[in-house]
């Protein structure tokens, strides 16, 4: 009897909502991964690229990718920013526009803009060659999309600089030119029967039922850190005189040792 009452219990409480939302099988994030060159440790003064890409991660055996099922991305934006300016500095943002894999020449120059502490970038495909899908390299648990290219110049010998990728709407409004709003990273099929935003967990803007999903407003926001190598210490002259000096005297020293042993 004990147990059923605990079952009841329990029953009841998930009714209620006390044991916590269902899982969602699909996690949406914003993430910068350093090109070939460009990975840490680092030299002061380095150019530097990073690509910064929209992350779809799945849970094995659960809700099926959502991009390349709902039609691909009909456009997307990020925002990046430091919160340690004089450093690692960022010194311009790019937008996927290749006519193939990319947004197409939609993704302009009008639509991106940075200081050397913040860049975004937002961007939407070109009707000429479709939406933009999502690609694997694990075997279907990670999705990714090519958003755009960040450059950076590494700062001073020793400095760390933590970069955070965060969806758009987080973007400043005003004279630096954020939307402030939701909309912008747009899940859409050719006909726009359905659209999900990505950014906003379990949303639909048309058609039925939203999916489940973690959106990338509601996810850990993607950071990634510059570590530039610390200044290798280079001896004085005044040191090395006195190094120099030292060797010959001790090189005089062991000379006339030798000679005092062989004149005996």
């Amino acid at each position: 009897m004990k147990l059923v009452w605990m079952s009841l219990c329990a029953v009841a409480l998930c009714c209620l909502g006390l044991c916590g939302p269902a899982r969602a099988d699909v996690v949406f994030n914003y993430v910068g991964v350093p090109e070939p060159g460009s990975a840490n440790p680092v030299n002061a003064g380095q150019a530097l690229v990073y690509d910064i890409f929209l992350k779809e991660s799945v849970t094995p055996g659960g809700t099926q990718e959502l991009i390349n099922n709902n039609g691909g991305l009909f456009g997307a934006g990020f925002f990046v920013i430091t919160n340690t300016p004089g450093q690692t500095a960022i010194t311009g943002v790019n937008l996927n526009t290749n006519p193939t894999t990319g947004f197409g020449t939609n993704a302009g120059p009008a639509q991106k803009n940075f200081t050397p502490t913040m860049a975004r970038g937002e961007e939407q495909a070109n009707g000429t060659n479709g939406n933009v899908l999502v690609s694997t390299t694990d075997g279907g648990q990670t999705f990714t999309a090519l958003l755009g290219t960040l450059n950076l110049l590494a700062g001073a010998p020793g400095s760390s600089t933590t970069f955070m990728v965060e969806p758009y709407m987080f973007a400043p409004t005003g004279a630096f030119g954020g939307s402030g709003v939701n909309g912008n990273t747009i899940i859409a099929d050719a006909s726009f029967t359905n659209i999900i935003d990505a950014d906003v967990t379990n949303n639909t803007e048309l058609g039925g039922p939203p999916p489940t999903y973690t959106g990338a407003n509601s996810s850990p926001f993607g950071s990634f850190t510059v570590t530039v190598q610390a200044a290798v210490a280079v001896p004085e002259p005044s040191s090395l005189v006195l190094c120099a000096l030292g060797g010959v005297g001790l090189a005089g020293y062991y000379g006339r040792r030798r000679r005092q042993s062989t004149s005996r």
